[in-house]
């Protein structure tokens, strides 16, 4: 009797092992815990988890080699591995503007303007020339003409001084020309100096202005559109003819310059 129960268990060692575990509780599965180490008894094979086990309970020694994953650990917890090797050569790519950046700029000029879509010159569709510019122009003095043939030597106009300002001229940036000082000395038709390009009118512009002849009087000056000034109307003997305030548009400069006085 005794002999058959040593060869029946020899031949179900195995069976009854594997029966042992299951009723035990205690599943390895590549990990050998110790007792105690398991919070809850009534668990399976292969139904152990983390939050089962006990702060602690699994050490290196008691995990065998290789029976963990890489899901077994926690993210950012695995060292990097070696670098791979590299990898195929992508698609080329197309080809870039063979152009320089002064030659890309220089084609741009070609088409940059009103409408072009790329013009850097406008603001809401304006051109620069709708702007002021920051820029002042300061007063020119004029250059008086020599006297007039046929008229006295000593007719020749002249700044009339007296803390009056020196007869000059300038443009604001709106295009609109604007004289200033006071001159005397002069005789009605001789003109006394005359607008260069791009400060005379588009027409001829005519104006009342003061004279002074020992009471204010008033007198009249016509500036031509060739730039031609020429006083008339005044009061004889004439005194200081004021040209402050005096102010008209300018034509566009056409670079002609206009006579010093008409014969």
């Amino acid at each position: 009797m005794a002999g058959r129960i040593r060869t029946h268990l020899r031949a179900n060692v195995v069976g009854y092992v594997a029966i042992f575990i299951a009723l035990s509780g205690s599943a390895y599965a590549g990990v050998a815990l110790e007792r105690n180490q398991v919070k809850s008894r009534h668990i399976g094979p292969g139904q152990v988890k983390s939050s089962d086990l006990k702060d602690n309970a699994v050490t290196s020694p008691k995990v065998a080699d290789g029976s963990l994953l890489e899901a077994d650990f926690a993210a950012g917890s695995l060292p990097a591995g070696p670098q791979g090797p590299r990898g195929p050569q992508g698609e080329q790519g197309p080809a870039g503007s063979p152009d320089t950046p002064e030659q890309v700029r220089d084609k741009l000029a070609q088409v940059d303007g009103a409408g072009s879509g790329i013009d850097a010159d406008s603001v809401d569709g304006q051109g620069a020339s709708s702007f002021a510019s920051a820029t002042v122009e300061g007063w020119h003095n004029v250059s008086y003409c020599p006297v007039q043939p046929g008229f006295p030597a000593t007719s020749n106009w002249r700044d009339a001084g007296n803390g009056t300002a020196p007869v000059g001229y300038r443009k604001d940036p709106w295009g609109i020309v604007h004289l200033r000082g006071s001159m005397s000395g002069g005789t009605e038709s001789n003109s006394p100096f005359s607008l260069p390009d791009g400060y005379q009118p588009t027409h001829t512009v005519r104006l009342v202005v003061p004279e002074t002849n020992g009471a204010p009087w008033v007198g009249t000056i016509d500036i031509r559109p060739t730039g031609e000034l020429v006083p008339w109307g005044l009061v004889s003997p004439i005194g200081a003819v004021s040209l402050d305030g005096v102010s008209f548009p300018a034509a566009p400069a056409d670079g002609a310059t206009g006579p010093c006085w008409s014969t």
